[in-house]
């Protein structure tokens, strides 16, 4: 790709409030929850095999304890494990033509609110009702596949030019620390308890709806839908400078920079680079 040797806005110079910082500390509770469910069923497997009883009429059960049941692999074991996988295929898919038309706001909210009813289903399944379980931890990898890529456009478009890394580096640790913090209740509150620190995250998807309801739509989103008044009051918000009536704002220019040039330059990169592999590091 051709080096860039100009720019073509200015990037203004803010200071975030302490609005902006909420904002991304609400958004980036959906790294949080990801990691979070992602982790914890290394933990809590053995329990809802147990709990639930799956493999028990499976040929690689052979009865003696409860030792040997956690050893067995079934395909219930198996699916328990994957689904939120499969759901966060569909949830990335939908998340992403949602949050265009919809905002980002909606988006984030409308997972958190699948993600409460998916973990409930899994706190609420018994031995009778596994596919609760199965379809709980779908309903949770709809949320998570969703949410996360969101929330970091979202992170992304509030964020000035200079902490947008970090800010976004952010988010993608807070995965880490939902991951810590699931190994952390699941020995605090035991084997016996599994169905509470799965609840311990239905908390924190309460919290985060709690938070989006205090929180603007991205600014980046509302001026490409003309929503000139609702970007104007959150740049002012976040403690970026007015927009000028009289002529183009910096966030609508960055927008119309990454779409109408970034990307035409990325797709002729990645072209030379699949089609004519030898070249593609000269390139």
């Amino acid at each position: 790709m051709r080096a860039m040797t100009s720019r073509t806005w200015d990037e203004p110079t803010i200071r975030p409030t302490f609005t902006f910082w909420m904002h991304v500390l609400c958004a980036s509770l959906s790294g949080l929850l990801l990691g979070y469910d992602l982790c914890i069923i290394s933990s809590i497997l053995s329990p809802v095999q147990r709990s639930l009883e799956l493999c028990v009429h499976d040929p690689c059960f052979d009865g003696a304890d409860s030792t040997s049941l956690a050893k067995c692999s079934c395909p219930e074991k198996q699916f328990a494990v994957s689904a939120v996988a499969i759901g966060a295929i569909i949830g990335g898919l939908a998340g992403g033509l949602l949050t265009d038309a919809c905002g980002r706001r909606l988006v984030i909210a409308l997972s958190d609110m699948i993600f409460i009813v998916g973990g409930l289903a899994m706190a609420l399944s018994e031995p009778g009702t596994i596919t609760l379980f199965f379809a709980g931890r779908v309903l949770v990898g709809i949320a998570l596949g969703a949410s996360f890529g969101v929330s970091s456009a979202y992170i992304a478009e509030i964020a000035p030019l200079n902490m947008r890394g970090a800010l976004i580096t952010a988010n993608e640790v807070s995965v880490c620390g939902g991951c810590l913090a699931s190994y952390i209740v699941t020995f605090a509150l035991g084997d016996a308890w599994w169905r509470y620190s799965l609840c311990c995250s239905v908390l924190v998807a309460l919290l985060q709806i709690c938070g989006v309801a205090c929180m603007h739509e991205s600014p980046r989103w509302s001026l490409s839908h003309n929503h000139i008044e609702h970007a104007s009051c959150a740049l002012k918000s976040l403690g970026f400078p007015p927009i000028k009536s009289s002529a183009k704002t910096p966030v609508s220019e960055r927008l119309e920079y990454s779409v109408l040039r970034t990307l035409p330059r990325l797709i002729a990169y990645w072209r030379g680079v699949l089609l004519a592999p030898g070249r593609g590091a000269a390139h």
